[in-house]
């Protein structure tokens, strides 16, 4: 065996080899289906190339050279590889276009392979060659060779047609200059074939029969350029089996056309697929027209990976999917097509609107309780009035006439109609605290402060209380329910206190989440285990005739900070005053 016979065998188990591992990087592809068949063709004539290098007799080389009749076949699967390659590309063919020529190409393969097979006219005759070997000497243009001339230019000039356009069209620099060299190596390819077959045999120059190291050529070159260079990658898919299986969100691969080459197991039970009849649906099928239309034009025009909320119809029922696209890039950076992931919302989206509507049917209940509570209260108020009035009435008539026991009697009906007045009044403050932030607005703490003091000022000056205030801080807050915050804790800094000057500290410390301020007051104070207790609705820790209040006033402060995201605590021990904390998130405090 020479070292050309040897290359030859070795170039048309090569070849078969290749499309093989094209086919195993993506067999539901058209193009590396097209391009497996190629490969067989061509490993087949180029191994008949090798047994004609070997044969020693004519019968025996013509033999092999009627098995290479599928040469016709082989022209026709390159032409179409590169049809198919190039509209991948961009090459928009028109289909009327298409089918017209493709029904002129394809109409003369049976008459060429009975010529190729039956008998010696358009290929020329097998000839002994001096140094060994076997060649063709062509004798003349019949008329059959002539049609195998025309028919053969019919497809090498689209090809190397086909073949520039992509060089051309292609923007990847490096990818570039390797479609440039398939492109010349095709040319160069095609026109050694042609000369070797009709132009130097009518000069009487016969060559040998042996193209197979040009064809593997051609094969590795087309291969590794369609396929994005993926001819040495090692189970490729095993990365994205492993990923994809996993996944609980819904992921669909398609190729550039949308048509879907993958689904992992999510996205097949929700779009109710088998694995068998997923590859080749077209991605409108699954989330439709408008839909894909949507996606590829954020993707497009934004230029980068965007989320999109889209309902999707599947087996007549209405889908809410969180939808991202973007495209799938091999290792240098070429895109082979799109993935698209998804989220199923539509479980969120019930539950959201479960809780809208309990939330419409809390507000109307809220409502409803306030206008409760104001009629309530105001009914409540009627009959109080007329149990005050009344008694005073009797009162003032039999005066003179009572007894200290009995003016004892009058009193606690008087005390009586007073505190249920102040528990009526409460009731009705509650029921008119909503929480919203009508009013929100900057301002300064000690502005806040003077407009308390100053609604409380006859209380002060009555029990000669001082309120001194350090803060020096500009909040973002609701003016009025703040007010009734420090009212209350003034208030109440005032009222439980025995001193005869009771004093009330304002005082404020930053840090990086926000500010922290502090009511001191020298009263009292309140135990340990009544700490949180105070903050419940009508608490009280004193008896009436001790310390007068409703209880409610501290269950509405910690309702106002709370409602603003901050906190609200004590800090006291039973005789040694009370310290007030409440703390407001940096977002409430504007900064000086």
């Amino acid at each position: 065996m020479t070292s050309i016979s040897f290359f030859t065998l070795m170039s048309g188990i090569a070849i078969i080899l290749i499309g093989y591992r094209i086919l195993l990087l993506d067999w539901k592809d058209k193009q590396y289906r097209a391009f497996f068949a190629l490969c067989i063709v061509m490993g087949w004539m180029t191994i008949c190339w090798y047994e004609m290098s070997q044969a020693t007799a004519v019968e025996e080389v013509e033999y092999y050279r009627q098995l290479q009749s599928v040469w016709v076949l082989s022209n026709t699967l390159i032409l179409y590889n590169f049809w198919i390659f190039a509209n991948r590309a961009g090459q928009y063919i028109p289909g009327w276009i298409s089918f017209t020529y493709w029904l002129i190409v394809l109409f003369p393969i049976p008459y060429l392979m009975y010529l190729e097979i039956y008998t010696s006219h358009g290929h020329g005759t097998i000839v002994a060659l001096p140094r060994g070997g076997w060649g063709l000497a062509l004798e003349g243009l019949d008329r059959y060779a002539i049609i195998r001339l025309i028919w053969t230019l019919a497809l090498y000039i689209p090809t190397a047609l086909l073949a520039y356009v992509v060089a051309k069209r292609e923007k990847n620099k490096s990818l570039k200059r390797w479609k440039w060299g398939l492109f010349l190596l095709v040319s160069i390819g095609m026109s050694s074939t042609f000369f070797q077959n009709y132009i130097l045999p009518l000069n009487s120059v016969v060559l040998p029969l042996n193209e197979g190291l040009i064809s593997f050529a051609m094969v590795a070159f087309f291969g590794w350029s369609f396929s994005s260079r993926r001819l040495l990658e090692v189970n490729p898919e095993l990365a994205y089996e492993g990923i994809a299986h996993s996944m609980t969100n819904l992921l669909v691969v398609v190729n550039r056309n949308f048509e879907v080459k993958e689904m992992n197991p999510a996205a097949r039970a929700f779009f109710k697929k088998e694995k068998s009849k997923v590859s080749g649906l077209s991605l409108k099928s699954l989330l439709g027209d408008d839909n894909v239309k949507e996606l590829v034009a954020i993707t497009m025009d934004s230029g980068r990976i965007e989320k999109k909320d889209l309902e999707v119809v599947v087996a007549e029922e209405s889908y809410h999917l969180l939808l991202t696209m973007g495209e799938v890039y091999n290792r240098i950076g070429i895109s082979n097509g799109y993935y698209i992931l998804g989220t199923n919302l539509t479980p969120y989206r019930r539950a959201i609107e479960q809780v809208s509507r309990y939330a419409k049917a809390l507000e109307k209940s809220n409502e409803a309780l306030e206008q409760f509570a104001y009629i309530t209260s105001h009914d409540l108020k009627e009959p109080l009035r007329s149990i005050s009035g009344f008694s005073s009435l009797i009162y003032k008539r039999i005066n003179q006439s009572l007894d200290a026991e009995t003016h004892e009697y009058f009193d606690y009906i008087k005390n009586g109609v007073n505190r249920m007045d102040a528990l009526i009044e409460s009731i009705l403050q509650v029921s008119r605290y909503g929480g919203e932030n009508k009013n929100k607005g900057a301002i300064h703490l000690k502005q806040l402060i003077e407009s308390v003091t100053q609604a409380l000022q006859l209380y002060i000056e009555q029990r000669n209380a001082i309120i001194e205030c350090k803060a020096d801080v500009i909040l973002e807050v609701d003016h009025q329910q703040m007010e009734v915050v420090f009212q209350n804790l003034i208030e109440n800094g005032v009222r439980y206190n025995r001193q005869k000057k009771p004093r009330i500290t304002i005082d404020v410390k930053k840090n990086d989440k926000g500010i922290t301020i502090s009511v001191k007051d020298n009263g009292i104070g309140i135990a340990k285990p009544y700490h949180k207790k105070v903050f419940a609705m009508f608490t009280r820790l004193h008896n009436w005739s001790e310390f007068d209040g409703t209880g409610i006033g501290l269950s509405i402060c910690k309702r106002v900070v709370e409602d603003i995201g901050g906190n609200i605590w004590i800090d006291s021990e039973e005789g040694k005053g009370t310290t007030f904390y409440i703390f407001l998130p940096q977002r409430v405090e504007i900064l000086q």
